[in-house]
């Protein structure tokens, strides 16, 4: 009972953080980084929550150069209206 208690933790833990990241960028395309920064939490999960979301295709990505030339990638939310009703997002997570 208690190994399920624990993966259910981390499972509700993981979809609450791909729902914070996905509202972080819901309006305005942000750096893993900014991302990392704005949610609190550590670069590699915001980095692995990234690329689950890019799998199953609810980001947008583009680039820029920034004035120092160095190149960044952006990521923007492409799920509407999350806050209407986000469990209804439950099953993209798992």
């Amino acid at each position: 009972m208690m190994i399920k208690s624990g993966l259910q933790k981390r499972n509700a833990n993981k979809y609450s953080n791909a729902l914070l990241v996905l509202r972080t960028i819901e309006s305005i395309p942000k750096s893993v980084k900014e991302i990392s920064n704005e949610c609190n939490i550590p670069l590699p999960t915001a980095y692995r929550i990234i690329n689950e979301l890019a799998k199953k295709k609810l980001l947008e990505k583009s680039g820029i150069i920034d004035e120092h030339g160095v190149k960044m990638k952006l990521y923007k939310s492409g799920v509407l209206n999350l806050d209407k009703n986000p469990t209804q997002h439950y099953e993209i997570f798992e």
